[in-house]
């Protein structure tokens, strides 16, 4: 998988035409929430984010269905799905019968849907879901780097139960520690890695707003 780092900041309102969102750090999109419930891998604590936490609309997903992009994906797909109950159906011209049959028939009219990550080269994930109100934030995604790190970040971030840190010192020490992948790399695209880095953490940083996530 290889290391993800990401630059993620609260905000106050979800983008427009936003995907379903994730609730906690488990699985972490462009955009999401945390809840004081969810709130556990942060060097933080959670009243860090004072200035974006309110009664925030946490999804409660009741059923999914999962649209494959084409047909010859659809085996795949159902194999992957296997452990599920999940329906399966293909996005071709009988696609908004099959949904309107499966929602009458669920008695699913009355709540909502939104579509969240899939594998969306070969599908989608179309959640049924209702909402409930829980003290929390929203956040989005402003920057994010792959790998690049030396070993100083892995013993800093990388070997205890946080994954999250909205601290200036955590992006800080952060950037001394890109490093050239190999010793071959050219200097020209470290310096660019070291150039992207500061623009999208170092730069953009937001205290109380700001956390760096962490994922391996």
């Amino acid at each position: 998988m290889g290391l993800d780092i990401t630059h993620y900041k609260a905000i106050l309102n979800l983008p427009e035409n936003s995907e379903l969102i994730y609730i906690g750090g488990e699985i972490r999109g462009t955009v999401g929430a945390e809840t004081k419930e969810s709130f556990s891998d942060f060097n933080v604590p959670f009243e860090h984010f004072k200035k974006y936490i309110q009664l925030i609309d946490c999804p409660i997903v009741i059923d999914k269905v999962i649209i494959v992009e084409n047909e010859d994906k659809y085996d795949y797909a159902t194999k992957h799905f296997s452990n599920s109950n999940y329906l399966i159906l293909i996005n071709n011209k009988h696609l908004k019968q099959k949904l309107n049959e499966f929602e009458n028939k669920k008695d699913f009219k009355e709540l909502k849907k939104g579509f969240s990550s899939g594998a969306l080269d070969q599908w989608r994930i179309l959640n049924y879901y209702k909402t409930e109100k829980k003290e929390g934030f929203y956040y989005h995604q402003v920057g994010n780097q792959r790998k690049g790190m030396n070993e100083n970040f892995w013993n800093q971030f990388c070997s205890n139960q946080n994954y999250e840190y909205a601290k200036k010192e955590d992006f800080d020490f952060a950037y001394s520690c890109i490093s050239k992948l190999r010793e071959e790399e050219w200097n020209v695209d470290f310096e660019l890695k070291k150039k992207e880095f500061k623009k999208n953490f170092i730069d953009n940083f937001e205290l109380g707003s700001s956390f760096m996530s962490v994922s391996y």
